[in-house]
C-alpha cells in the first residue's frame, strides 16, 4: 500500500507541472490568435488573408511558442506556490 500511495504522489505532481504548461502553451497560442485576428480586423494581413489563409495559424503557433517561452515560463514558480 505505501508503494502505492509513493507511485500516486509521483504522478499527481508530474501532472499538476504537466497540466500547468499544458494551460501556459495553449493561452499562449490562443492570446496571438487573438491579437492576429484583431490585427486581420483592422485590415493589416488582408494579403496574407487572400493569398495564404492558414498563416494566421501558423503565425499564431509560433508566436505562441515566443510569448510561453519569454512571459509563460518565468512566471511557472509562481503557479507552483499556488498549486
Amino acid at each position: 500500500m505505501l508503494l502505492v500511495n509513493h507511485i500516486m504522489d509521483f504522478f499527481k505532481d508530474r501532472w499538476d507541472i504537466f497540466s500547468v504548461h499544458t494551460w501556459l502553451i495553449m493561452s499562449s497560442f490562443g492570446i496571438m490568435f487573438a491579437l492576429l485576428s484583431f490585427i486581420q480586423d483592422i485590415g493589416g494581413l488582408d494579403g496574407i488573408k487572400n493569398n495564404y489563409p492558414w498563416i494566421k495559424g501558423l503565425l499564431s503557433i509560433f508566436l505562441g511558442i515566443i510569448f510561453y517561452y519569454v512571459i509563460g515560463l518565468p512566471h511557472v514558480n509562481g503557479t507552483k506556490k499556488i498549486i
